[in-house]
């Protein structure tokens, strides 16, 4: 089990940057796919192009490792914030519910094989 001792202003979990290119595809039609920003045990945020899809529409993602091994499936999530980074990237945010034994057990390992700590990283570089 993770046991963390980092403080957080808004959230019961920090925030982990990955030390490595993870990917989020969501469940939508057609799906949408993004690099991941930054992740925690409540929800996770990503940088996608933006385009004409409507991502109100969707409730499921995945998490994948672009060197594989790992896989994460068919998440439930409640959308948070879809902020504008720049005129064609947008900034998506996510916060989980309902997830699965079995799902939180895979997260946490991410969290600890593929993740860094970053108290100040705002997911803007």
């Amino acid at each position: 089990m993770l046991i963390w001792n980092f403080q957080s202003e808004r959230r019961h979990n920090p925030r982990f940057r990955t030390n490595e290119d993870a990917i989020v595809v969501l469940k939508s039609h057609p799906a949408t796919m993004g690099k991941l920003i930054d992740i925690s045990m409540e929800g996770l945020s990503f940088r996608y192009i933006h385009s004409l899809e409507r991502l109100d529409q969707t409730r499921m993602l995945d998490i994948f490792l672009s060197k594989g091994g790992f896989y994460l499936g068919r998440a439930e999530f409640t959308a948070v914030s879809n902020a504008k980074i720049s005129d064609f990237v947008r900034r998506f945010s996510v916060q989980f519910k309902g997830l699965r034994r079995g799902q939180r057990s895979r997260l946490e390992k991410f969290i600890e094989d593929h993740t860094i700590y970053s108290a100040s990283h705002t997911g803007f570089e």
